[in-house]
């Protein structure tokens, strides 16, 4: 994790070093240009935005999983957590795709294709809704970090692994996926890694996660653009403002609660906008700061990683993994915004 962490953040200040000003501008350009500008502008924002942040923690997770699994470490440590799955009714490899959604939630989905059979992949791929993305990582240290220090992180980093876990045992009685934990391993024999393959195979991995995602993430900003434009996005959200009393935050950070389900990546900028400041120890309540941040992150965490479900699982499954695990997260945010004191 340390090292996917470093290389990860080393390659995304260096991203940003080398083309964030060249992206602001083109931005700021092309919002002055009507609609198609504004629906460019959103594309560009998105893609800009997914592939700083996700694509170098990806490729970095999977050279360093791909280092393990070559070296032989990989199935020893998916031996010795075997017990600690059962309990769980997981299959160790279930953990992968876990720690893979640190870095992006969407290619977490499809590495769930690790294990055997549909009900352990759905028990897996639900965990996912609670442990927060890189994305997902810059509203917890932007928003809640920011407003209430690290004990709010470490809190909403604790906790979501928890309701992770709570989850997956939870699918997995309701699925019959514990009866699936049978551990079938060949443990092969400590070797020193190949530098060439690695990289190959990591690559692969990574081209097949850009496929994928690209598409959706482009038609997510066109859509949110589109919206923008004609002020349709601040209608669609008056029906919904009693949910913004339940969770006792401001009904204009609505906007970007709902906007993240497009785009995590934009919602602190979104904030400070709808806001009018960045500097959000001004206008927010710690109990606001934490109740926006939890709901935020305990859901499914975007669209793509949603459509990512679909086509794993099929759209009626997905839609009710959906629901489940946003309400589940939407309870416990209530339960903090009125049940905990500052």
């Amino acid at each position: 994790m340390c090292i996917r962490d470093s290389l990860g953040g080393l390659a995304v200040e260096v991203i940003n070093w080398a083309l964030g000003p060249g992206e602001s501008w083109l931005t700021s350009v092309l919002e002055h240009r009507g609609l198609p500008g504004i629906v460019a502008a959103k594309t560009l924002e998105g893609l800009y935005g997914q592939y700083t942040v996700a694509l170098p923690y990806v490729f970095a997770f999977y050279a360093a999983l791909i280092l393990l699994e070559e070296a032989g470490f990989l199935a020893r440590v998916m031996a010795w957590m075997y017990s600690a799955a059962k309990k769980l009714g997981l299959q160790p490899k279930a953990f992968i795709p876990a720690l893979l959604g640190l870095g992006c939630s969407a290619p977490a989905v499809t590495g769930t294709r690790v294990l055997p059979t549909t009900r352990q992949r759905l028990a897996a791929a639900a965990m996912l809704a609670f442990i927060p993305c890189s994305s997902r990582a810059t509203i917890v240290f932007g928003v809640a970090g920011r407003v209430l220090g690290a004990w709010a992180a470490l809190l909403i980093y604790g906790q979501g692994f928890l309701l992770a876990l709570l989850v997956a045992w939870l699918v997995s009685r309701l699925t019959g996926a514990y009866e699936d934990v049978v551990m079938v391993e060949d443990l092969p024999p400590l070797r020193r890694p190949n530098t060439r393959v690695v990289v190959e195979k990591a690559w692969t991995r990574l081209r097949e996660f850009v496929l994928i995602v690209t598409p959706l993430v482009a038609v997510g900003g066109m859509v949110y653009g589109l919206l923008a434009y004609y002020g349709i996005d601040t209608l669609i959200l008056q029906p919904f403002k009693p949910l913004a009393e339940i969770l006792g935050i401001p009904p204009q950070l609505l906007i970007p609660l709902a906007y993240g389900f497009i785009q995590k990546d934009l919602v602190i900028s979104m904030v400070s906008a709808v806001l009018g400041t960045p500097n959000l120890i001004e206008v927010l309540t710690p109990r606001q700061a934490l109740a926006f941040t939890m709901a935020s992150v305990y859901q499914v965490p975007c669209i793509i990683a949603f459509a990512a479900m679909a086509r794993e699982f099929g759209l009626r499954r997905a839609l009710l993994m959906l629901i489940a695990l946003d309400a589940l997260g939407l309870t416990v945010t209530t339960a903090y915004a009125h049940l905990i004191s500052f």
